[in-house]
């Protein structure tokens, strides 16, 4: 995809969402929510630009799949599951999720760490609502948090038969005024652009979405918060969050808290979808991403502030001695959690491993997979050669022991640069650079090549340890302001006015 058809797309989407004639129903729609250039994102939006615009098969099995679902949902109930009683009302409420087995019944929250807990030692009654994403029985789940965590909230996965009935016409009804708008459209691509999303209007996406707006509502008018905190990147689900808060409690503070990295062309969260869709208030990670929101100025009157993430640990190691070391030198192999972008990166290191066989590659896994995932696609990694190993430890002690790091699209190269760890951003040529950290001038250097990689460490190696700690110095400011460790005085400072 290049610039000026991502550029389009994203034009022609927000169109839609902000047509004089859209609501709740037509936001509801996630793939009208164009996130950013990720290839995982990208991909989702190949058919558009490809000649090929009939899809028939996708159209037919979204239809299946649509049937298959509402009629498992005869015997649903209609509400959600507590991990223990909650009072009347609670003051916070936090939309988190639940993303594998091994979160159920942690202390701290993946997100939010213990911020609700801490809000309860304040006096500040909060709950958690959690997306659930394991699949696994709801009240086995519920059962292992501990009753001095703040409660835990799921919802139902479908709704009465009669409410699934009615959000799928609803669908059906947005699905139709886009085939109009295909219609009308003399432009080719525009009229592929509207096809392609009338045919996900009726995904199962969608309909989670639109469940999840009324679930929410029904929840709000039970619990009545008085701030609802969101994670906050630009899907669908987020926006209507916030428009489910305001239909039942209009004087709510909507809360939307950035807490994952910003890529150059990030573009849902970004931009104003109008008072009832846009948040009060954009907590961020750090003064990096705050800058950025603040620069952008797109998301309606929302204001910004700094809250750092739980997630952030300053690295204590000795960066001389590693500018200082030409022997047991390492690269630290960071993809982020696709099987698409581990292949990118894997075979690139590979090549590299190759070529520099004195240099040890130390693989790391993003935690939603394990490398048995890629051996069918990617033979090589079942014999791997001497100087590479895929590591089983700590991430602190793989970037203690780094001197380099290939990376794309992962966060994990920003602590990489903390400890003292140079970046190489592996470009392909023709594609959106995802580099996380676009904004950074010094350290980080961009390769389109092993051969590249290579000449580059080559240099690195030939170069006075003065000279490469005063640049890293430069970039380790710059990441050590992107994440910041979590400041739970600014938060209650920000929402104090509400829950006086």
């Amino acid at each position: 995809m290049t610039e000026d058809q991502y550029n389009l797309l994203c034009n022609c989407c927000d169109s839609f969402l902000l047509d004089q004639d859209s609501d709740v129903d037509s936001l509801a729609i996630p793939w009208l929510h164009i996130m950013n250039e990720h290839p995982v994102n990208q991909v989702k939006y190949n058919s558009v630009f490809a000649d090929n615009t009939s899809n028939n098969l996708i159209a037919i099995k979204s239809l299946l799949r649509t049937v298959f679902d509402f009629f498992k949902t005869v015997k649903s109930i209609d509400g959600w599951h507590l991990s223990r009683d909650i009072s009347e009302s609670v003051d916070v409420l936090f939309v988190s999720h639940l993303l594998n087995s091994k979160q159920i019944g942690a202390k701290e929250d993946f997100y939010y760490g213990s911020l609700p807990e801490k809000c309860l030692e304040k006096g500040i009654s909060s709950a958690v609502l959690l997306h659930d994403h394991t699949g696994c029985n709801i009240n086995s789940i519920l059962g292992k948090w501990p009753s001095s965590n703040a409660p835990r909230i799921i919802l139902d996965r479908t709704l009465p038969w009669r409410d699934e009935l009615s959000l799928r016409t609803r669908l059906t009804r947005q699905s139709q005024r886009l085939l109009r708008l295909a219609k009308k459209n003399s432009s080719s691509l525009q009229q592929r652009i509207f096809r392609q999303a009338s045919k996900q209007a009726m995904n199962s996406n969608s309909i989670y979405t639109l469940r999840f707006f009324m679930q929410l509502g029904k929840l709000i008018d039970r619990i009545k918060p008085k701030v609802i905190v969101v994670t906050y990147e630009g899907h669908a689900w987020e926006r209507l969050a916030f428009a489910a808060a305001r239909k039942i409690e209009p004087t709510i503070a909507c809360i939307g808290y950035q807490h994952a990295i910003l890529f150059p062309r990030q573009h849902a969260a970004m931009r104003s979808l109008g008072p009832a869709y846009n948040p009060d208030l954009i907590f961020t990670t750090g003064l990096v991403t705050e800058t950025v929101f603040r620069e952008e100025k797109k998301v309606g009157s929302a204001s910004v502030a700094t809250i750092g993430t739980h997630r952030f640990k300053l690295p204590n190691c000795d960066v001389s001695e590693k500018f200082q070391a030409h022997a047991h030198l390492s690269c630290l192999v960071i993809p982020d959690g696709t099987i698409s972008e581990c292949l990118i990166i894997f075979k690139f290191a590979l090549k590299a491993a190759e070529l520099m066989p004195s240099i040890k590659f130390i693989f790391r896994m993003h935690p939603v997979l394990k490398i048995e995932s890629l051996f069918g696609a990617l033979p090589q990694l079942t014999t791997l050669p001497q100087n590479i190993e895929v590591s089983i430890k700590e991430i602190e002690d793989d970037l203690s022991r780094a001197r380099w790091a290939l990376y794309r699209g992962s966060s994990a190269a920003i602590h990489a640069v903390i400890s003292g760890v140079r970046p190489f951003y592996i470009n392909q040529i023709g594609e959106l650079s995802m580099d996380p950290m676009y904004q950074l001038s010094v350290w980080r250097i961009i390769v389109n090549s092993p051969i590249d990689f290579v000449a580059q460490v080559q240099i690195d190696l030939e170069s006075q340890s003065e000279i490469l700690e005063t640049e890293w110095s430069s970039a380790k400011n710059f990441c050590i302001s992107y994440f910041q460790p979590l400041n739970c005085a600014e938060f209650f400072s920000q929402i104090k006015e509400h829950v006086a």
